[in-house]
């Protein structure tokens, strides 16, 4: 999970670059990519309790739509606050996969 997570921020942030750098043919190419990582961390089956599955496919719900929407208008903020979101959950299950603490 980290490392798709790892792929799809990655993608998140080459996208903004290329937002700020006014390349919007190569932003939207890199948010629509990681729009549909979204979709596919949603539909995925969660082997945890209820609540966390659930909250997990809210969260990636909410990112796939601030993501659609920021895409649209070049709100680079918003893409900034989604990429912030998938950081801090792909640096925790880095830090689990490791055996570790997250930072």
């Amino acid at each position: 999970m980290g490392t798709l997570l790892r792929v799809l921020v990655d993608s998140i942030l080459v996208g903004r670059r290329a937002l700020a750098a006014q390349d919007l043919a190569t932003s939207n190419k890199h948010f629509v990519s990681a729009q549909q990582v979204l979709v596919q961390l949603r539909s995925a089956n969660w082997d945890s309790t209820e609540e966390v599955g659930q909250n997990l496919k809210d969260l990636f719900s909410w990112c796939e739509i601030t993501l659609g929407k920021a895409n649209i208008s070049h709100d680079g903020e918003a893409i900034d606050g989604v990429a912030l979101v998938l950081g801090n959950l792909r640096d925790g299950f880095e830090g689990v996969s490791q055996g570790g603490d997250s930072k």
